[in-house]
């Protein structure tokens, strides 16, 4: 029995087995290369990359549960019956994303509206950077760079 357990000499009608520690002489060893180790850890990578659209939701949505959880017991032994924390926790996650949003609107409608002033830069500028001279020399003949 290689590599496992065997059966030792005891006294009469006793069977005691003791873990055996040496390697297999029977057969060969498997030995694992760095070459495979390394192609196991891109099929791995890739596996992941693949899956992405099916796993970004789902450890998001783990770890809102798992963010979100207390939060709801801590209700339910306030007195609410589980579904209606979860109920209040969810719609409280949603109005706190809404006012988030609403509270981002206005400096970033600014911001737009101030982004083609922005584009008319002097021409020292531009020499600094490249970008405002293509643009400028599209703005000027009209394409698009198509």
């Amino acid at each position: 029995m290689p590599f496992g357990r065997r059966v030792t000499d005891a006294a009469r009608g006793e069977r005691r087995e003791m873990l055996r520690l040496e390697p297999r002489k029977d057969s060969e060893q498997r030995v694992w290369s760095v070459g495979t180790t390394g192609l196991f850890v891109l099929a791995c990578l890739y596996t992941l990359r693949t899956a992405r659209e099916f796993l970004l939701p789902l450890v998001i949505g783990i770890m809102l549960y798992f963010l979100l959880v207390p939060l709801v017991r801590r209700l339910k032994r306030a007195g609410l019956p589980e579904a209606a924390g979860a109920s209040v926790v969810v719609l409280s996650l949603i109005m706190v994303v809404g006012v988030g949003a609403y509270a981002l609107s206005w400096p970033a409608s600014t911001w737009m509206a101030r982004a083609p002033d922005g584009m008319r830069r002097s021409p020292d500028e531009t020499r600094r950077r490249p970008y405002l001279r293509i643009a400028r020399r599209r703005r000027r003949t009209g394409s698009r760079g198509e």
